[in-house]
């Protein structure tokens, strides 16, 4: 947590918001201490039902800092409460030039929706639809920042890059080829 601070002083920024992609046991965020030192607001899906201070999400919200308009995606797969946000560079366009996709899709991969073995079927499902029909609908030049690159387990065959693009992901990702929802999950 104290990385954040530290590289936030050194751009000369302040840390105001904390986006959460998911609340997940397999790792510990430092949410709580970052706000605490910080002063930031915690975002996170409302459908996570925290008892923690946040500020809770849905489809459609969206987050204003500066030029910049975040837009929240629910993408339930990977876990039941997963968000996505959408970013519009104000400065730029009015068109999405990137998404902080989680652990929803990765550079090469998508998440892997057995971690809660008793819903996995139902989240296998939820990922299809997050996937296609909610991050496949955004233009091929929106760059895709997922959580995770190589080596982690939330993945199968995550890459080791650590961005791409939708379009590249749509057309050589192995897990997005499969159009039946069904062979899918």
């Amino acid at each position: 947590m104290d990385l954040y601070i530290t590289a936030a002083r050194a751009l000369r920024v302040d840390i105001t918001h904390i986006l959460q992609t998911h609340l997940h046991a397999d790792f510990i965020s430092g949410h709580m201490d970052l706000a605490q030192k910080t002063g930031a607001r915690i975002y996170v899906a409302k459908s996570a039902k925290c008892t923690f201070d946040h500020v809770p999400l849905s489809e459609g919200d969206t987050i204003e800092l500066e030029d910049m308009v975040l837009q929240v995606l629910e993408t339930p797969g990977h876990a039941p409460e997963h968000l996505s946000y959408v970013v519009i560079d104000k400065s730029c366009s009015d068109s999405p030039v990137r998404v902080f996709v989680g652990d929803t899709l990765f550079v090469g991969d998508v998440g892997r929706p057995d971690l809660f073995p008793d819903i996995a079927q139902e989240l296998a499902g939820q990922l299809y639809h997050s996937l296609h029909d909610e991050l496949l609908q955004l233009p091929d030049y929106v760059e895709v920042y997922p959580v995770h690159r190589a080596g982690s387990l939330c993945g199968r065959a995550i890459g080791a890059k650590w961005t791409n693009t939708i379009g590249y992901e749509r057309r050589f990702n192995a897990a997005l080829q499969i159009k039946d929802k069904s062979a899918f999950v």
